[in-house]
């Protein structure tokens, strides 16, 4: 989705409606932080049952996903129904477009930075996955940096539901604000600093090889990015005639 909408934009930008704006070469950075934070609105809605399901399972000993991913899916929709699986929606978003922001933002300006100041990366495979690997630990730990208040209000929403059900009607269901106002208040900001090296630690990891992976296989099996992009303005323009024809 990053990659769709940062090739709309880019083409929208080219078009003869904003002249009066730079060449979108020089805006490449904003391009990708523009798609990023648009294709993380979509990934909320797709990872919103997922977390749903995997924080009720390390919150709740008793909870049926201990068992099987499946089951604890089940159990939720069975006792809450469909919609709680997303009801977590907008505060996944409030944590996945700034993790992809800075995931992507990050990774394109580290690489660039040092493309530019080590030309010789550029022809060099191992000085090219280098490159690869240190801009993406430095994203993983900017986007685990900006991501972590949203990820503990998220967790503390979905680990009190064990709680909740021991209370009574004293004790209704707080939305994302109210829960994090909630957290402010008992513990201050290190509520929303909780576990925060250990992300940094996590996604600097993650994200890295993320990114190395990517380039390794482009590298693997002899595909430049000019032949990456020339193969997607393809399929591009194929997917558009179809969708024209359906129409």
């Amino acid at each position: 989705m990053t990659e769709y909408f940062r090739r709309v934009i880019f083409a929208a930008l080219d078009s003869s409606s904003f002249k009066n704006l730079p060449p979108p070469e020089n805006l490449e950075i904003s391009i990708i932080i523009a798609a990023a934070a648009v294709g993380a609105v979509f990934g909320s809605f797709v990872i919103s049952p997922f977390e749903s399901v995997r924080i009720r399972t390390v919150s709740d000993e008793g909870f049926g996903g201990n068992e099987n991913f499946f089951k604890g899916l089940a159990e939720i929709v069975e006792a809450e129904g469909v919609i709680s699986l997303f009801e977590a929606v907008p505060v996944f978003m409030l944590k996945e477009i700034p993790f992809a922001i800075a995931k992507f933002g990050v990774f394109d300006y580290a690489s660039s930075f040092l493309y530019n100041a080590y030309p010789v990366a550029r022809e060099d495979l191992k000085l090219s996955l280098s490159v690869s690997l240190l801009s993406g630990c430095l994203s993983g730990i900017a986007a685990a940096f900006v991501s972590n208040p949203a990820d503990c209000v998220v967790s503390e929403m979905k680990g009190a539901k064990k709680k909740k059900k021991k209370k009574t009607e004293a004790s209704e269901k707080l939305g994302p604000v109210e829960t994090a106002k909630l957290m402010y208040e008992t513990k201050g900001v290190d509520a929303f600093l909780r576990a925060l090296p250990l992300r940094m630690a996590f996604y600097s990891l993650t994200v890295s090889i993320q990114f190395l992976l990517y380039d390794s296989f482009r590298v693997l099996l002899k595909i430049g990015r000019d032949d990456l992009n020339l193969f997607l303005d393809v399929l591009g323009g194929v997917l558009s005639e179809k969708a024209g024809d359906i129409m």
